[in-house]
């Protein structure tokens, strides 16, 4: 019975994190979903600092989809090109 964890980290450690439904997948729509958490989370833990994201992800389909790319320049990150 496998399911998908998916995590995103920081310089500082966990940030957030989701175990997906064993029949979901990743798509755009859930990649964004997660982006809005996450950066819902980032505000309210670091807040109080000036801060400044670099999103590094790889070249999936979501990864590099429109719908991800708006929601990316929506809240002004930066995405590290490796």
């Amino acid at each position: 019975r496998k399911v998908m964890l998916c995590a995103w980290w920081g310089m500082e450690g966990k940030i957030y994190w989701e175990l997906l439904p064993r029949s979901q997948t990743i798509n755009a729509e859930v990649c964004c979903r997660q982006l809005r958490q996450v950066a819902a989370v980032v505000e309210r833990k670091i807040a109080s600092r000036r801060h400044e994201m670099i999103l590094h992800h790889d070249n999936l389909r979501p990864h590099v989809a429109r719908l991800t790319k708006e929601v990316v320049t929506e809240f002004g990150w930066e995405v590290l090109l490796y």
